[in-house]
C-alpha cells in the first residue's frame, strides 16, 4: 500500500494492465470526480492505443469506447472519430472471412448494440453476410438490418428480398420480419412477402402475414383479398394471424376488411 501516493487508489495504476472495464470502474469512484475524470483520460488514451495499433481484438473495446463518448464532452472530436473509426473496423472483419461464424456473430451483435443508423460500413458489411454460408449468421444479419437501417433503404430492402429465396425457413423469416419494419409501402418488397403467404412452413406464412400488415397501406385490396384467404389456412396459427391482420386494417381504414368484396 504504502509504494502508491496517498490520493491515488492502488487499482488505478493496475487499470491497464488488468482492463478493468469502464463502467466497473466508474462505479468504483463515483464519489470522486477527480478520480473519474482521471480513468477516462486513462482509458482514452489506452483505446486510442489499441485502434492505432489495429488490435486483432479491437472489437472488446468497443463496450467501452461506447461509454467513453457518452460520459465525455459532447466537443471531444477525438473520442467521436475514435468510436466512428472502430465502428468501420469491426464491421469490416465481417468481410475479411479471417473470423470464425460465431465470431462474426458475436460482430454483428456488438454492431447491433452500438452503431448508430444508417452506418453505410455497417449496412453493407451485414448485407453481404445474407449470403454467407453459415445460416445463422444470415439469420443475425438480416435481424440486425431492422435494428441498423432506416425506412425505405433501397440497398437493404433488395438485398433482404433476394433472401426471401434462402434455403432456411428462418432466414426467410426474419428477412420478412426486416421488411416489415423497413419497406414501407414499397410495392416489389410487399408483392416479394405475399408469395410467401403460400410457404410450406406455417411460421414462415405468419410472418409474412404480419409484415403486410404493417408496411401495406390500408386501402391495398391485393394485401386485404390475400389476407382473406389465409382464413381457409391448414394452420390454425396461420388462421389466428391473419384474422389478426384484418382486424388492424379494419381498424385503420374503417371498412370491413373481413368481406370479400362483391367481384
Amino acid at each position: 500500500m504504502d509504494m502508491f501516493e496517498p490520493s491515488v487508489p492502488p487499482w488505478l495504476s493496475l487499470l491497464s494492465a488488468t482492463r478493468t472495464s469502464l463502467q466497473e470502474s466508474l462505479t468504483c469512484v463515483s464519489v470522486c470526480r477527480a478520480w473519474r475524470d482521471h480513468i477516462l483520460e486513462m482509458l482514452k488514451a489506452c483505446i486510442l492505443r489499441k485502434l492505432q495499433a489495429q488490435d486483432e481484438a479491437i472489437w472488446d473495446f468497443l463496450p467501452d469506447l461506447a461509454v467513453l463518448r457518452r460520459l465525455s464532452s459532447p466537443n471531444d472530436t477525438c473520442i467521436t472519430a475514435a468510436f466512428e473509426t472502430c465502428i468501420k473496423q469491426v464491421a469490416s472483419r465481417l468481410k475479411d472471412g479471417l473470423h470464425s461464424s460465431n465470431k462474426r456473430r458475436k460482430i454483428v451483435d456488438m454492431l447491433c448494440r452500438f452503431a448508430e443508423k444508417d452506418n453505410p460500413a455497417v449496412t453493407f458489411a451485414l448485407c453481404a453476410c445474407l449470403d454467407d454460408d453459415d445460416r445463422k449468421l444470415r439469420q443475425s444479419a438480416a435481424e440486425a438490418l431492422g435494428c441498423l437501417v432506416e425506412k425505405n433503404a433501397q440497398h437493404a430492402v433488395a438485398a433482404l428480398c433476394a433472401c426471401l429465396e434462402d434455403n432456411a425457413p428462418d432466414v426467410r423469416a426474419s428477412s420478412i420480419k426486416t421488411l416489415g419494419r423497413l419497406a414501407e409501402n414499397d410495392q416489389g418488397a410487399m408483392l416479394a412477402i405475399r408469395m410467401r403467404l403460400k410457404h410450406r412452413v406455417p411460421f414462415v406464412r405468419c410472418s409474412a402475414i404480419l409484415a403486410l400488415v404493417q408496411i401495406a397501406n390500408k386501402d391495398d385490396e391485393d394485401v386485404l383479398n390475400a389476407l382473406r384467404s389465409c382464413l381457409n389456412d391448414v394452420n390454425v396459427f396461420v388462421k389466428r394471424e391473419a384474422a389478426s391482420g384484418l382486424a388492424q386494417l379494419a381498424g385503420k381504414n374503417g371498412k370491413h376488411a373481413f368481406c370479400v368484396p362483391a367481384a
